[in-house]
């Protein structure tokens, strides 16, 4: 809860200083030095701004909406990461984004990630990178995101991939699935991979309820929950003791 007030309140001082200059729309920092979101940057000014803001690499989501003359603004480094509009990223596509500012963090480089308005799947890679790097719950960085950037993850699927890349990543053999997800894109075995995870843990749940004891306790609270919702409904109906003696012998 505290690391997320910390990243609001950062990420909204850092994004409401130099508001002067020519920004790309819906643009915040994210963390700030680390990680900023935008839509897409529409004129050379804006990609100036990345780059006086200290971003020195650009990660474009939307195919149908790149920011012109990115290839020849060499102050920025562009990638592109083609994903479909109202759709999230795939796991590889997210692995390989965390990967990337794996690699940017360690040098001290910043980055910035777009799609065409910068909510749907800018939001579930800035999620991802919450989830990953300060070690929130997915629930958290979503209300996160959506306090500081209205309108960030739209879907029901991107919500899914932010808990699935989750689910991976804590994983024991999460750096060899890594390394095999950069080398070829196997996606279908990695979520058979994640489906057995979830049922082992559902089974695991069920298997707790079925013990003697647990039954046993789960009894006595039954009974001993009844008997406290008799006892304040009597404080409300007039008392009748043949009725109410009735009752509580038929509950016992």
């Amino acid at each position: 809860m505290e690391v997320c007030r910390n990243v609001v309140e950062q990420s909204l001082e850092a994004s409401n200083a130099l508001k002067d200059r020519d920004e790309p729309s819906n643009f915040s920092w994210i963390v700030p030095g680390e990680l900023a979101a935008m839509g897409c940057p529409t004129s050379r000014d804006q990609l100036k701004t990345l780059a006086y803001r200290g971003i020195s690499h650009l990660i474009s989501l939307s195919e149908e909406c790149v920011p012109p003359g990115i290839e020849q603004y060499t102050p920025l480094n562009w990638i592109l990461v083609p994903v479909e509009e109202f759709h999230p990223p795939t796991m590889r596509q997210v692995v390989r984004f965390i990967e990337f500012c794996v690699n940017c963090r360690q040098k001290g480089e910043a980055v910035g990630v777009h799609c065409r308005m910068g909510r749907g799947r800018t939001g579930v890679m800035a999620a991802c990178y919450l989830v990953y790097f300060l070690n929130v719950t997915p629930e958290r960085a979503i209300s996160t995101l959506r306090l500081t950037r209205p309108g960030s993850i739209e879907t029901y699927k991107q919500e899914r991939t932010i808990y699935e890349f989750r689910d991976l990543s804590r994983l024991e053999n999460y750096d060899q699935i890594v390394l095999s997800l950069l080398e070829e894109p196997n996606e279908q075995v990695l979520l058979l991979q994640l489906e057995e995870q979830r049922e082992k843990k559902k089974k695991a749940h069920s298997n707790y309820f079925q013990t003697e004891e647990i039954k046993k306790n789960m009894k006595v609270l039954e009974y001993n929950t009844l008997y406290i919702f008799l006892e304040i409904l009597r404080n409300y109906v007039p008392f009748n003791p043949d009725v109410s003696q009735r009752r509580m012998t038929a509950v016992k």
